[in-house]
């Protein structure tokens, strides 16, 4: 079980250190958003009509895929 825990926190620290200007994301929280702007440990998401949020970098729990 920890062998699969420790895969897991790799994969999710291999995406967050990947992730660039344009993708879609969803957060920890359940927030989807587009990245605007990264900085050293967070992101600026765009959430639509006009909200911009500003989260940290660990709270980025996936990329959505264009195919979702």
């Amino acid at each position: 079980m920890i062998v699969l825990q420790r895969r897991r926190m790799r994969q999710l620290e291999r995406l967050q250190g990947s992730l660039t200007v344009g993708d879609r994301v969803r957060t920890i929280g359940g927030i989807y958003g587009t990245i605007l702007d990264v900085r050293d440990d967070r992101f600026v998401l765009d959430t639509g009509h006009g909200a911009r949020l500003e989260v940290a970098r660990r709270a980025v729990a996936e990329r959505i895929g264009e195919d979702e």
